[in-house]
C-alpha cells in the first residue's frame, strides 16, 4: 500500500489509533474526516502529501508529529481537531493553508517553527 485514498476511513468512530504503514507516500483528502475517537495518529517519513481536511473534526487528537518530507499542511487539515495540544511542523513545510488549524481550540504549542509561515 503506497497511499490511503480519500474518505475510506471518514466517519470511522470506533477508530482510535492508527499507525500509518512506512510504505505509504500520501493521505488522500478526508481520509480520517469526523473520526471521533480518534486520539494517537503516528505518520512516517514516507508520507509527503496530505489531503483536504485529512484529520478535520477529529476532535480527540492531542497531539500530531507531521512527517519530515511534507512541504505544505492542506486547507482545513485539522480543522475542529478540538482536543489538539500540539504539532511538531518539520523544517520542510514552506505553505499552512487556510483554515488548516481553524476551531482548534486547544492548540497551545507549534513547534519547531524555523520562520513564519504564511
Amino acid at each position: 500500500v503506497t497511499s490511503i485514498g480519500a474518505y475510506v476511513f471518514a466517519d470511522c468512530t470506533a477508530l482510535s489509533d492508527v499507525s500509518i504503514a512506512d510504505s505509504v507516500t500520501s493521505i488522500g483528502e478526508r481520509a480520517f474526516f469526523r473520526c471521533y475517537r480518534l486520539t494517537s495518529v503516528t505518520i512516517p517519513d514516507s508520507v509527503t502529501s496530505l489531503g483536504a481536511a485529512t484529520f478535520q473534526g477529529c476532535s480527540a487528537l492531542t497531539s500530531v508529529t507531521l512527517p519530515s518530507g511534507m512541504k505544505s499542511i492542506p486547507e482545513s487539515a485539522f480543522r475542529a481537531c478540538a482536543a489538539l495540544i500540539s504539532v511538531s511542523i518539520p523544517s520542510s513545510v514552506t505553505t499552512v493553508e487556510n483554515r488548516a488549524f481553524q476551531e482548534c481550540l486547544s492548540l497551545s504549542a507549534v513547534f519547531p517553527l524555523e520562520r513564519t509561515l504564511i
